[in-house]
């Protein structure tokens, strides 16, 4: 379900690494969720400090709040075990578990991602709208898991060009 991915996705604290070695172990989020500390403490890489935020964050409500924003702004959720998911990302370390996007999927099409600090100068955010808007001009694809900064501005400026497939 992809609640649980969104759940996953949205601790704080937890980042793609540490929710692939999850993943490992329990296979799908929903068993992560559901998963008793003791469980949790036992995964190689999976420190005390993880299993304290695990603990801690049993509530779907950002996940719920996230499902319900993509929701109404049409954007589509593709978590890491779906046949979508591009291959090529997948296997990146820190890839991940969660993208979103707007318009349609094409498999095998050529994607980019435009990534960078959260605290970007302006000179990075002008260069990522810049590239984000060249890239959808050429209809390649932007590629990214969402996080603020350069993201987020390269995102921006995708949809404002208006060219979403």
């Amino acid at each position: 379900m992809e609640i649980y991915w969104l759940w996953l996705s949205s601790i704080k604290g937890i980042g793609p690494v540490s929710a692939k070695l999850l993943l490992q172990r329990f296979y799908i989020p929903q068993r992560i969720y559901s998963a008793e500390r003791d469980e949790l403490e036992g995964i190689e890489g999976i420190g005390k400090h993880i299993v304290e935020i695990m603990s801690g964050s049993k509530s779907l409500a950002k996940a719920e709040k996230i499902m319900k924003d993509c929701q109404n702004n049409d954007i589509s959720i593709l978590p890491f075990d779906d046949k979508l998911y591009p291959e090529e990302v997948r296997k990146l370390r820190k890839s991940p578990i969660v993208l979103y996007y707007k318009g349609k999927l094409i498999n095998e099409s050529i994607g980019i991602g435009i990534t960078g600090s959260r605290n970007c100068t302006e000179y990075g955010k002008r260069v990522a709208v810049e590239a984000a808007e060249f890239l959808a001009s050429k209809n390649i694809t932007l590629i990214s898991g969402m996080a603020k900064g350069l993201d987020c501005y390269a995102h921006t400026a995708c949809l404002n060009k208006g060219d979403i497939r």
